[in-house]
């Protein structure tokens, strides 16, 4: 898909054939523009049902958020309720151990 046409909302009424004739037959993407600001889109029928079977394909935020919640309650369940350690704490400790390692190769 190459770069959106921008055209103006009155060009646009008097092409509207021809607009279209774009968008369904060399798959052009054009935006409706208003003042400088986009107001519509014409997109081709089979780039919109890739964007709808992409919405589709998402879970929604309350599956998401319940996903983490499930997954920070089976954490926790197997640290046996001790809270995770600091980020900061754990990547500085990783960096500790790396560099004694390499030290042994010099």
């Amino acid at each position: 898909m190459g770069k959106p046409r921008l055209v103006e909302l009155d060009e646009a009424k008097s092409q509207l054939d021809d607009l279209l004739r774009r968008v369904t037959g060399k798959g052009e993407t054009i935006l409706i523009t208003q003042d400088g600001r986009v107001q519509a889109v014409f997109l081709p029928p089979g780039e919109y049902e890739r964007l709808l079977e992409r919405d589709r394909e998402k879970p929604d935020t309350l599956t998401t958020l319940e996903a983490i919640f499930e997954l920070n309650a089976r954490i926790k369940a197997r640290r046996g309720g001790r809270p995770l350690p600091d980020p900061v704490d754990v990547i500085h400790e990783m960096r500790e151990e790396r560099d004694a390692e390499l030290a042994h190769l010099r």
